[in-house]
């Protein structure tokens, strides 16, 4: 028997709850259920066939289902600031573990040599940023995009971030390369498209480090977050089941201001980067996104 607590009907199922109690249960929310024709109206007779129960036992537990997620590094945080602000997956164990507590994780250290296990047996996909461009002459990044198109097809959960937003692209047809725009850094404010099925409200204020940007999405995504430094900072796929965004949620301002440092130390000009960390003493919306990002992932979806 499967047991179901708190999903989005107001019923709480119990062992010991009588079948006509849960009928009345059912009945009192206004919500009716079919059994391919097995339960003919069993609400009516105020007796519930017990396919008709256990389909709907079934399916409000997959309502609130959130899978196993796979973290693939592509990047590493150095042994001094992971000891503070941790490494990349942790950063992202933190920001979906507050907004989902039951969410759970393992990790694929892609950068340290470990093998890309086959996606079949994966239940969700998240890649995370790196300092590595998608173009970059590595002998893991093909191997990556197959993993990207295979799991595609089969349609497994998949987010990706940054550079995980750019691979994901570029495996499924988009173009990226380094913008003529030069580095993006710090607080960035980027433009939701309205009723997009994924990331909520009008604006969004995410940090961001990058120089590389998707220049032309796969036919098969759709931009739900732009700007207009970044005009494809964000990318929902036509298979409903990928996800992908230029910024990075899963950064604290403190971690933010490294980067920007680091950008610095790079090619950005001294003035940009100044910019950029007094941006960050303005508010993000991190969780927000982190949110959108656990309820995505979360999303029941059907083969």
């Amino acid at each position: 028997m499967i047991d179901f607590l708190d999903v989005r009907s107001p019923i709480r199922r119990t062992r010991s709850a009588s079948l006509a109690h849960q009928a009345e249960a059912l009945e009192a929310t206004g919500i009716w259920w079919r059994c391919d024709g097995l339960a003919s109206n069993a609400l009516l007779s105020r007796g519930v066939n017990r396919c008709l129960f256990g389909w709907f036992a079934r399916t409000a537990a997959a309502e609130n289902f959130m899978p196993k997620i796979t973290i693939v590094e592509t990047g590493l945080v150095s042994p001094e600031r992971r000891a503070r602000h941790g490494s990349f997956p942790q950063m992202f164990e933190r920001l979906i573990g507050e907004a989902d507590a039951s969410a759970s994780f393992a990790t694929v250290r892609l950068v340290d040599g470990e093998r890309l296990p086959d996606p079949a047996g994966l239940q969700a996909i998240l890649i995370t940023g790196s300092s590595a461009g998608v173009y970059d002459d590595l002998d893991w990044i093909a191997p990556l995009e197959r993993v990207v198109r295979a799991a595609y097809e089969a349609r497994i959960a998949m987010v990706g971030i940054c550079f995980g937003h750019q691979l994901i692209a570029q495996a499924l047809g988009g173009t990226v390369r380094k913008s003529e725009k030069g580095w993006g850094i710090g607080r960035h404010v980027y433009d939701v498209v309205p009723d997009n099925g994924a990331i909520d409200g009008e604006k969004i204020a995410i940090a961001c480090s990058h120089q590389d940007q998707v220049i032309e999405p796969p036919a098969r995504a759709t931009t739900i977050l732009r700007s207009t430094f970044t005009p494809h900072a964000g990318l929902l796929y036509e298979n409903s089941a990928t996800l992908t965004v230029q910024p990075h949620p899963e950064f604290t301002p403190a971690f933010a201001h490294i980067c920007c440092g680091k950008a610095g130390q790079d090619t950005a000009p001294e003035s940009l980067v100044a910019t950029a960390k007094a941006s960050l003493e303005q508010p993000l919306d991190s969780a927000d996104l982190g949110r959108a990002i656990a309820r995505f992932l979360a999303k029941p979806r059907t083969s």
